[in-house]
């Protein structure tokens, strides 16, 4: 993209992919899959939300950013914090992601809590009204069982659990405003600890037309070379 003269945009994306893409990655130990199976034998054990309160002691830093349900991430964590002895936000920290393989600019999009919880609430309601049932329902037809990560994904986990008859609609469209909710949560909590992301504030009432306006705005104001050719 760059040979062609265009300006590349990444939107959206986790947090630690976008720190990666903009920033390089500490690479850290190889998995330790007799380790790993030990931590899942104990949350097996234990019970469910066992090994995010063991990382929570480990490494709170870590833990605050990932949901009690990404087993990955969480096994992750404390198998850095067993291999090495140093949390794995530590290694993070020291590794500082200051490679800057290419100039970038980061900006961040927020706007007053109660209104972006409305508009995700009205979100998800308009994503199932679009189909995401029978796109949930298409994949476990098609042998997706719920046990794969991607099925454990927003919208599929509690689409999944409401065509299994373990709740009703309404407590699925509730369950899943309510973790798309926590999950903006996690992620300003991420976007926030980096220094180097510009926020906009943005009203409940702006346009996506308006908002992207206003970004390629600033973009230009930063010099950014082909920021006026995007739109």
């Amino acid at each position: 993209m760059h040979g062609d003269g265009r300006l590349p945009l990444v939107v959206g994306g986790t947090g630690l992919y976008i720190r990666t893409l903009a920033y390089g990655l500490w690479e850290g130990p190889p998995a330790d899959w007799d380790l790993r199976r030990h931590w899942l034998a104990e949350e097996a054990a234990q019970g469910e939300g066992y090994l995010w309160k063991q990382l929570a002691q480990r490494d709170p830093r870590l833990a605050a950013t990932i949901h009690p349900r990404d087993r990955n991430k969480i096994v992750r964590g404390l198998e850095v914090a067993v291999l090495t002895g140093k949390p794995l936000s530590e290694w993070h920290r020291s590794h500082g992601f200051l490679e800057r393989p290419f100039p970038s600019v980061m900006v961040g999009l927020m706007m007053d809590r109660a209104a972006l919880y409305r508009r995700i609430d009205t979100r998800v309601r308009r994503e199932i009204e679009d189909g995401l049932i029978e796109e949930t329902q298409r994949l476990l037809d098609r042998g997706y069982g719920e046990h794969l990560g991607s099925m454990k994904a927003l919208g599929y986990r509690q689409i999944t659990g409401y065509l299994k008859g373990r709740y009703r609609y309404e407590e699925a469209v509730h369950r899943l405003q309510r973790d798309t909710r926590h999950f903006a949560k996690r992620q300003m909590t991420w976007f926030r600890g980096d220094p180097n992301v510009h926020w906009l504030t943005l009203n409940e009432e702006e346009s996506g037309e308006h908002v992207a306006h206003r970004v390629l705005e600033y973009l230009e104001h930063q010099g950014i070379p082909g920021a006026s050719r995007v739109a």
